[in-house]
C-alpha cells in the first residue's frame, strides 16, 4: 500500500485532531517524529506518555526526545509476545529523571509477585484414579 502522506506527518496531524494522549513507537518513529518541521506547528499538548521498545533507545535520542516534549512521559518497555507483552518497563519517572547508560529495566512487579507466590505454593500433581 503506498500512502501519499509521510507517515509521520499523519501521525502528527492524528495526535492533534484525535487529541492522541498515549502512543507506543520504535525509537526510530520517535526520530522522526521529533525532528519533523512540523512538530513546532502542531497542538501536541494532549500527548501525555509515549511508549517504546522494539529496538534500543540512544540516550542522546532520548535527551532530544524529552527536550522537543518536555510534557511528555516516556515509558520504554521489552517484551514478547509469549509473555503478555511486557517482562520488563522502565516507568516513566525512571526515564526522565536519569538517563544510565544503556538505560534501565525494571521487572514488573504485578508479573513476578504471583511467580514467586506460585513457586513457594506449589499446585499439587493431579492424582490418576
Amino acid at each position: 500500500v503506498m500512502v501519499a502522506v509521510p507517515l509521520v506527518v499523519l501521525a502528527l496531524a492524528l495526535i492533534e485532531r484525535e487529541r492522541v494522549q498515549r502512543i507506543t513507537l520504535v525509537p526510530t518513529m520517535i526520530n522522526f517524529l521529533i525532528n519533523h518541521p512540523d512538530i513546532k506547528t502542531r497542538d501536541l499538548s494532549s500527548l501525555e506518555q509515549i511508549g517504546y521498545g522494539a529496538a534500543p533507545m540512544p540516550p542522546e535520542l532520548l535527551k532530544r526526545t524529552m527536550q522537543a516534549l518536555p510534557h511528555v512521559q516516556l515509558a520504554q518497555g521489552y517484551g514478547q509476545s509469549e509473555a503478555s507483552p511486557f517482562l520488563t518497563r522502565s516507568p516513566a519517572p525512571e526515564c526522565t529523571s536519569s538517563i544510565p547508560a544503556g538505560g534501565v529495566n525494571l521487572l514488573l512487579r504485578r508479573l513476578f509477585s504471583p511467580i514467586q507466590r506460585a513457586a513457594k505454593n506449589p499446585v499439587p500433581e493431579p492424582q490418576n484414579p
